[in-house]
């Protein structure tokens, strides 16, 4: 019909001038094989960033990329097809994608990488192997990898146990501002864990982690201020450390 027609044509008008507009050499450099601005017109795609999203579109460019060993597209390629977006779910292929970019030194792809071996997630369960791929990743400052990496040496995860590194990676993650990070020094130092106890510091990471929303040290909060652990009873802190814990359960 004429309607459809001039929806066609003005998503097509759309399209060209969106494009266009985040600069007229993406989609024409894309289009003559440059790996990068491949992996950029699959990122706009993605987040419907000036072109309406379209994980199908996305996953095309990304494919490209991909093969030119671009390292992060192969990592978003990976995601996509671990999550079923714009392609079929394999598991198998995204594990070849995410293995393809962490040895090209992705630290996402490491890091993911790390965490499907120590669940056996997609993959048969390694924990040397999940040890390797996230402290490769957490070396690169990789805040989730530094977090994950601190429990592993924490509980002795394919590595052999060993506090002292683990509350090292824990503090770098804590000041990228990490909440389960910043939880987990609160209870070293407040435990006194494989340190001298230190409840003034346990409490100061506690607050850090709990106005993030970590629920368990709100809840950690109530109880210390509750009964006075380390600090004087204040009971107007703990009552508002509890209702915080409690609405974020609700």
């Amino acid at each position: 019909s004429l309607f459809l027609l001039s929806l066609l044509f003005l998503f097509s008008v759309f399209y060209v001038n969106n494009v266009q507009a985040r600069g007229p050499s993406i989609y024409s450099q894309a289009q003559a094989g440059s790996a990068e601005a491949q992996y950029q017109l699959a990122k706009m795609y993605i987040e419907g960033d000036s072109l309406p999203q379209s994980h199908v579109e996305a996953v095309k460019w990304l494919l490209k990329a991909a093969l030119k060993n671009h390292a992060a597209a192969q990592f978003k390629l990976g995601k996509c097809n671990l999550e079923g977006l714009g392609t079929d779910k394999n598991a198998s292929k995204a594990v070849e994608w995410f293995s393809m970019a962490a040895e090209q030194g992705d630290q996402n792809a490491q890091y993911r990488l790390g965490q499907m071996y120590l669940k056996g997630e997609s993959v048969a369960k390694d924990l040397a192997e999940a040890a390797e791929w996230t402290e490769l990743a957490a070396n690169k400052n990789h805040v989730g990898a530094q977090f994950l990496m601190g429990d592993m040496y924490f509980y002795g995860d394919g590595v052999e146990e060993d506090a002292g590194k683990a509350r090292k990676l824990y503090m770098k993650a804590a000041k990228q501002g990490h909440r389960g990070a910043q939880f987990q020094l609160a209870e070293i130092y407040f435990e006194g864990y494989s340190v001298e106890e230190d409840a003034e510091k346990g409490i100061s990471w506690y607050e850090k982690a709990g106005e993030q929303g970590h629920v368990g040290a709100q809840i950690k909060l109530g109880k210390i201020y509750s009964d006075g652990l380390g600090v004087p009873v204040d009971k107007k802190a703990a009552k508002r450390w509890i209702a915080e814990s409690k609405r974020k359960h609700s």
